[in-house]
């Protein structure tokens, strides 16, 4: 496998493990031509769901945000705003080397990488091949946030 698609992974794993533990399900669109790599969905009586673009990096990045350029097409994908159920792009940030990622022993695994999520709702369009989105560092994938999302979806708000 490659060093990207291992990237991918370790970034889906940590996006499950997150929402493992907040007690959300995860579903994979079987084709991705929405871009949306992972569906969230939570219990309760309005069964409230995000979906996502799922995005890795091994770049730091210092300040505030993390610069990060996307594909027009996962832009464009993103930014619509006339969807029923919510779009965010997660980045996960970790280091460069794959050795790096994991520590583990028998009494704990730790994932050395980080997620940061946002929304592009209604950012307008600029006809570029790439356009550099900056995901702010405040805005960390963690279970409280991914909790505090599904609630605002449920009371018909946005992520």
């Amino acid at each position: 496998m490659s060093h990207t698609m291992r990237m991918e992974q370790l970034s889906r794993a940590y996006v499950k493990a997150v929402a493992a533990t907040a007690g959300v399900a995860t579903t994979s669109p079987s084709v991705d031509d929405d871009s949306i790599d992972l569906g969230l969905s939570a219990r309760g009586v309005r069964r409230p769901r995000v979906e996502m673009q799922l995005k890795a990096t091994a770049a730091s990045a210092g300040g505030p945000e993390i610069p990060f350029r996307l594909e027009r097409k996962n832009y464009d994908d993103l930014r619509i705003t006339d969807l029923i159920v919510p779009r965010i792009l997660v980045v996960v940030m970790m280091p460069t080397r794959a050795s790096e990622w994991l520590e583990q022993s028998e009494d704990v695994l730790l994932m050395h990488c980080i997620g940061y999520w946002m929304s592009l709702r209604g950012q307008p369009g600029d006809g570029r091949a790439t356009t550099t989105v900056h995901v702010p560092k405040k805005q960390v994938f963690t279970t409280d946030a991914l909790s505090a999302m599904l609630r605002r979806i449920a009371e018909r708000g946005l992520p």
